[in-house]
Formats: structure tokens, C-alpha cells, sequence
């Protein structure tokens, strides 16, 4: 434990109540995020309500949808679910683009701990960063892409399956080395539970592959906003290199956090289940509300989660990351300290003065 810790207690606690204190920050975050998911919330229940009409008992349809209306319906619900569909890939684009500006405006709050204005310079910050923290993401994506590849399809193929496991080659039936593939690999074995163990430790890997994807691009706008860079490509190999030489320091607080939010999405949707099972005809809005404030409460805690990975990225680069060294801007130059500076021209016999 560094002494940073044992004056101020560990760095995932330190990130969570700086977080916190910023109340209308995650507030407006959290109902932009609410605002996204209104259009697809309200299509849907103009829809069924709009197909169940008088036709059924009140409460008929509550815990399921019976067979009966799912054929009557079939072509209004898969009109329903194309422009559901269509609705989610936007909003979760714009979503993506959110936090992306959020993360900007979530840095230049806790680099900048002056009073006041803290929505003014998370807006400041927010733009100021968007572009390079695009970047970023652009950065995330091509890693995720290769991480997809190289978990189910090849090295997977070659080095788990036919080297590690020896498991025989199949016909391909027209479909290329993948998922489905190495599904009809794992058929061959006499054991059910050991291909079952196989498929969550290749799920596991990739889980935790992201993971650190993920860890990593906090670290990286982090490393950017605090030496104010520009080169995300750079960054990324320098705080890449930073993670290998402290991993502990690094992850740890990452995890940490991590725990957490799954502590409370685990609490909150068992409590989401409880009460979607106690729902019935004789029940009233109190209960749709209920439903509704505990996944908002979850919306909220998860973007105090992500504002305090950003505060825990701090601490940690400050105490791993030294300064950049600067260029002194009047290293060829005369003057007395504190008065004005007159800067040298070089290849002449005599001096030039700016005024």
C-alpha cells in the first residue's frame, strides 16, 4: 500500500466519494442517458397497447404473452421489433458518443479542482477532448475486433483446439472456422460438462480480454488530458507499456470498481425480479414507478462507477506517469528574471530585439 492510500484510504474509495460530491454532473448525465431510452419505451407501449385494446382480460397478459396473441400479432410485433431495433442501434450510438464526451468533461473536473462552474468546465472539458477521445474509441473498436478474432476463431482454432485439446477436425458444411465451427468440434467429446468447461473459459477469456481493453482506453484519455497530447495512437503504446511495469497499481482499483457495480447490478436486479413476479391485475402505477426508480437508481450509480474509474485513472497516473518535459520557450533568450525577454537570433554577429 502506497502512502498516498494510508493517508487518504485506498484509491477506489478516494475515486467513488469525489464522484459522488458531484451531484448535478451525474445527474445530468444520467438523464440524458433516461431521455435516449424514452422513444423505444413509449413505441413500445403505444404498440401493444394499441394491439391488445379491449380484447383481453386486465392482467391476462402480464407475466407472458399467450399464443394466441402472439399469432394475431405476429406481423404488428415484428414491425414493432424492426423499428425497436433500428431505434436501439441509434440510441446506443448516441449513447457511445455521450460517454465519450462525458468521459472529456469528467477529466477536466477532477484535473481542475477549483470552486464552482463544475458544469461549466465539464462542457469545456467534454469538448475540448471529444475528438481525440474519438479517436480512442476508434482504437477500442479496432482492439475489440481483434480480440473477437483472435478468441473464437483463429489462434483459438489452431492453438487451443487442435493443439492443447487435440479435438478432431470436422467437415466445415459450408461454414467457415468460427464459433459455430468449433461448436461441432466440442460434439465429439464423450463429456457434455468438459466442453461445457471449454466454452467458459473461451467466454471467460474474452470477457476479461475487454476488460482490460477497456481499462486500458480509460488510462489513455487519462495520459492524454493530463499532458494535454495529442497523438492517441501514442499515448496508447505509452500507457500500454505503463500497465505491463505496474499492473497491481494499474488494475487493482479498476477491479475494485468493477466489483462494486457488480454488487449493486446483481442486488438491484434481483430486487427488479421480486417485484416484476409480484406484478397482477389488481396492480397500480406504484408498481410500474417502483420498477422505474430502480433502474434509474441503477442508471445513476453505474455513472458515478464511471466518473470514479476516471478520478481512480488519475491518482494512479499521477503517482506512475512523470512529466512530460516542455521546450523552454525563453531558453534562447535575454533578459532579467521577471522582466521582459528578448529572444536571440542565431547565424548573426548581433543581437535582435523584439519589442
Amino acid at each position: 500500500m502506497t502512502s498516498h492510500e494510508e493517508n487518504h484510504g485506498p484509491i477506489f474509495l478516494q475515486s467513488l466519494q469525489a464522484a459522488l460530491g458531484r451531484v448535478p454532473l451525474w445527474l445530468i448525465c444520467s438523464l440524458v442517458l433516461v431521455a435516449l431510452s424514452l422513444p423505444v419505451g413509449l413505441l413500445t407501449y403505444e404498440s401493444y397497447s394499441s394491439a391488445i385494446g379491449n380484447n383481453y382480460e386486465p392482467g391476462a397478459l402480464i407475466g407472458s404473452l399467450e399464443t394466441n396473441f402472439v399469432i394475431d400479432h405476429a406481423d404488428v410485433r415484428g414491425d414493432l421489433n424492426s423499428t425497436v431495433g433500428i431505434l436501439s442501434s441509434i440510441s446506443a450510438a448516441l449513447a457511445m458518443l455521450i460517454g465519450i464526451f462525458a468521459a472529456g468533461g469528467w477529466l477536466q473536473v477532477f484535473f481542475q479542482r477549483t470552486g464552482g462552474h463544475s458544469v461549466r468546465r465539464f462542457f469545456h472539458g467534454g469538448v475540448r477532448h471529444f475528438w481525440r477521445f474519438v479517436r480512442v474509441f476508434l482504437l477500442v473498436v479496432l482492439g475489440a475486433a481483434a480480440i473477437q478474432r483472435a478468441v473464437y476463431y483463429e489462434p483459438w482454432h489452431s492453438l487451443v483446439e487442435t493443439s492443447l485439446l487435440q479435438l478432431p477436425e470436422v467437415p466445415l458444411q459450408g461454414a467457415s472456422i468460427g464459433p459455430a465451427y468449433s461448436e461441432l468440434r466440442l460434439e465429439t467429446l464423450d463429456d457434455e460438462y468438459s466442453a461445457r468447461k471449454i466454452v467458459w473459459v473461451q467466454d471467460g477469456l474474452h470477457a476479461l480480454l475487454m476488460a482490460l481493453l477497456l481499462t486500458w482506453a480509460v488510462y489513455t484519455r487519462t495520459r492524454l488530458a493530463m499532458h494535454d497530447a495529442t497523438s492517441s495512437l501514442w499515448a496508447g503504446l505509452c500507457t500500454f507499456f505503463t500497465m505491463l511495469r505496474h499492473p497491481i497499481k494499474t488494475l487493482r482499483p479498476m477491479f475494485l470498481l468493477l466489483v462494486v457495480e457488480a454488487a449493486i447490478v446483481f442486488l438491484a436486479g434481483s430486487v427488479h425480479g421480486w417485484m416484476e413476479e409480484n406484478l397482477g391485475p389488481d396492480s397500480s402505477w406504484k408498481s410500474v414507478a417502483m420498477i422505474f426508480t430502480v433502474s434509474s437508481a441503477v442508471l445513476i450509480l453505474s455513472e458515478i462507477i464511471h466518473a470514479a474509474r476516471y478520478q481512480a485513472a488519475i491518482l494512479v497516473s499521477r503517482s506512475v506517469i512523470g512529466p512530460i518535459a516542455r521546450p523552454d520557450p525563453w531558453k534562447h533568450s535575454i533578459g532579467a528574471p521577471g522582466g521582459p525577454q528578448y529572444p536571440i537570433i542565431e547565424g548573426g554577429d548581433e543581437y535582435g530585439v523584439a519589442l
